[in-house]
């Protein structure tokens, strides 16, 4: 019997979990986790190499990309030079709850890994005001208005998650840094009030 590693693929190419990710085939994605798939491993798509999560986030995904957070694959890991981050693929195509997973996965939020070299939160607000301009011209495509409006919605809780965020990792922040500053002999100190 011929047994293939699950994380060898042609170069370049998909490996296997990269293909079962693509496709949205979350019975694959499972089996192949199991069976030591790495969700780090890089796969190549027109863009650049990728890791699964960067491809569950770029066709939107989000019960692959759940399965590869909980196999410990990295939200935060650095895209590569031409690929967008997993966060700036999830947020260029207005997916509201694949922003909410990375983000609870800490992903990070600085990051300039998007096109233009935009952070999440400008980049969100790009594509809003260039879906907000779109429906501005739809007079004459009366059916594509209300999917538009949709997306300038979705955009709006977006850029909330992401406000919300970053103002959580700077009081996290906040917090490290006073713990830090507290003296030694105080950070063992117990006080009892009466």
């Amino acid at each position: 019997m011929c047994r293939q590693s699950p994380n060898t693929s042609r170069q370049p190419g998909l490996t296997a979990l990269g293909a079962a990710v693509r496709r949205g085939r979350t019975d694959a994605v499972r089996t192949l986790l199991a069976h030591g798939a790495d969700p780090e491993r890089l796969s190549w798509e027109t863009e650049g190499a990728m890791t699964p999560l960067t491809i569950a986030c770029k066709h939107g995904s989000l019960p692959c990309l759940e399965l590869l957070l909980s196999a410990r694959a990295d939200a935060s890991r650095p895209c590569r030079a031409r690929a967008l981050s997993p966060l700036g693929w999830a947020i260029e195509g207005a997916h509201v709850q694949l922003v909410q997973a990375l983000v609870s996965a800490r992903a990070p939020l600085g990051a300039m890994c998007t096109r233009g070299g935009l952070g999440p939160k400008a980049l969100a607000s790009s594509l809003m005001q260039r879906a907000i301009a779109a429906l501005e011209t739809f007079d004459a495509w009366e059916d594509a208005k209300p999917a538009t409006e949709k997306v300038v919605v979705r955009f709006e809780q977006i850029i909330s998650l992401l406000q919300y965020a970053e103002a959580e990792a700077a009081a996290r922040k906040s917090a490290s840094d006073a713990a830090a500053e507290m003296p030694a002999a105080a950070a063992g100190t117990v006080l009892f009030f009466p």
